[in-house]
């Protein structure tokens, strides 16, 4: 009997300092303060690589879909540009991209991609056929169809 009620006291006398510091990780997490950036996620039907980049083909939010051209500057490879990331991974959430805005303008993005080369995500472009013109999309003019 002595155990329970000390046990008890115990517990009410922690209550109030673990409600207090629930308050200050979420002060100090920042929560009252918003993001410049603002993240589009799209689902990826098929993802196409090609020594020049990535032909991305995305589903836009009314089922339609639409591709797009990531040259490999974009991705740090043979330029500076670097605002683009590919994650490679598994799961039932794969493949797909997150857009970061800043300012209304694209900042950076990232393709959540499937490790395995071998899934139905994974296209193939022809090697044979000259794709600079699509590839020669400056990043400030990269665009997306919503």
């Amino acid at each position: 009997m002595k155990k329970a009620i000390i046990f008890m006291i115990l517990i009410g006398i922690s209550i109030p300092f673990a409600l207090s510091a629930q308050d200050a990780v979420m002060t100090w997490q920042g929560t009252d303060k918003e993001s410049e950036y603002y993240s589009v996620n799209l689902m990826i039907y098929r993802i196409s690589p090609h020594p020049d980049g990535y032909r991305v083909e995305y589903y836009k939010p009314n089922g339609d879909l639409y591709a797009v051209y990531m040259p490999m500057e974009w991705f740090g490879r043979g330029g500076s540009v670097a605002s683009g990331q590919v994650v490679w991974g598994n799961g039932p959430q794969y493949p797909y991209m997150s857009v970061y805005y800043k300012d209304a303008k694209i900042d950076h993005f990232r393709l959540y991609v499937m490790a395995d080369e071998y899934h139905t995500s994974w296209g193939t472009l022809d090697r044979t056929k000259d794709y600079t013109e699509q590839f020669s999309t400056p990043f400030e003019d990269f665009r997306l169809e919503y």
